[in-house]
């Protein structure tokens, strides 16, 4: 694909999927034809039910936000932002990017828990509990 084909990122306002590759885009010197137009998304790639975000370039349609980032780091000059001469870091960035793909999913289950939280549990836990961290 040509670097002088352009790019097209349709994105929903407020999405942080849409965020990330804005910002990918940025360091990678790309400006974009930042489109908001619900049609124009699910014509672009009618197999994704118009999910946003979706980028394209030229004849490159890449419905989905990681992928279309490491398209981007592919591609396109500018900042790079997953190392490519050392595979562990490589391999590092990407676990990285993978896993907080999912940071956003348990938002739900997050204010659940809190609407089911009862004072008296805090009994239950003490300080050698809460050192454990994600990772």
């Amino acid at each position: 694909m040509s670097e002088t084909a352009e790019v097209i990122l349709y994105y929903g306002p407020g999405s942080v999927a849409s965020l990330t590759l804005m910002i990918v885009l940025e360091e990678h010197h790309q400006s974009s034809g930042r489109e908001e137009k619900q049609q124009e998304t699910q014509e672009a790639q009618p197999e994704e039910g118009g999910k946003i975000p979706v980028l394209k370039h030229g004849d490159v349609v890449i419905p989905q936000c990681l992928a279309a980032c490491i398209y981007l780091e592919e591609t396109f000059g500018g900042t790079k932002l997953i190392p490519d001469d050392d595979i562990t870091s490589e391999a590092l960035v990407l676990q990285r990017m993978f896993s907080a793909q999912s940071i956003g999913v348990g938002d739900t289950t997050i204010c659940s828990y809190w609407a089911d939280y009862d004072d008296e549990d805090d009994d239950d836990y003490g300080p050698e509990d809460v050192s454990h961290g994600l990772y």
